[in-house]
């Protein structure tokens, strides 16, 4: 009976066994700016809850509150960091995957890529945990990532500046970024991608000044405001 507890808490507990993999360096947890091999696991893990998202005929993701799991055949891989990912989504050409990790309130999140054919995590964004700074949302447009990153800790700041970042980690820009002379930041929390290649940014005021006040500007590839 104690076996097969065990063997049952290894299954529906697979980050237990990942913890270990850190303290042996054999995950593929990377806060480091190059990219970093993933391995197999030496089992398989029980998904049967998690959400699966299809990538091709022979590969799948398995995808809960807690971890991500990279399926090729046989193999799965341990997609994970901290834990608690929020998924971004699939690169145009479904070779990558980006999610924001760990997505919880008050902690610092950090933009990541899991590429499928190298098997390695990248980090894209270097937020320390007492950088007090974190990866908001982020969406995928021509091989780039555009995300917003703002202050992390409290309920005064809900977005922050919006910034793009090539899938390498290469090249990286700030597109926008508002303060008044009040101290007030006109934060962005939401971002579109408009037909005529613009980005349609809504923002808001945050601070003790600001009392929440919205509106929307919309700029160019290059971050310009256009007038409208």
């Amino acid at each position: 009976m104690k076996f097969r507890a065990a063997v049952r808490l290894l299954r529906v507990s697979p980050c237990i066994f990942l913890m270990g993999c850190r303290l042996l360096g054999l995950s593929g947890s990377n806060t480091g700016e190059g990219p970093e091999r993933v391995y197999p696991l030496f089992f398989q893990p029980d998904v049967g809850l998690a959400h699966e998202m299809e990538v091709s005929l022979t590969q799948r993701l398995y995808i809960s509150n807690h971890d991500i799991f990279y399926q090729e055949g046989p193999k799965y891989y341990p997609v994970l960091v901290h834990g608690a990912p929020k998924i971004v989504g699939l690169s145009d050409n479904r070779q990558c995957l980006a999610f924001i990790e760990p997505a919880v309130f008050e902690q610092v999140g950090n933009l990541y890529i899991f590429d499928f054919t190298k098997k390695s995590l990248r980090p894209l964004t270097q937020n320390e945990p007492d950088s007090q700074t974190s990866v908001k949302d982020a969406k995928w447009k021509d091989g780039r990532l555009y995300y917003i990153e703002g202050f992390a800790l409290g309920t005064q700041s809900e977005g922050g500046s919006l910034y793009w970042v090539d899938h390498d980690g290469i090249q990286r820009r700030l597109l926008y970024d508002e303060h008044g002379e009040d101290g007030t930041a006109m934060e962005v929390v939401a971002f579109e991608f408009a037909p005529n290649g613009s980005l349609r940014l809504t923002l808001r005021s945050s601070g003790h000044a600001g009392n929440g006040k919205e509106r929307v500007v919309y700029i160019d590839a290059n971050g310009d405001v256009l007038k409208r």
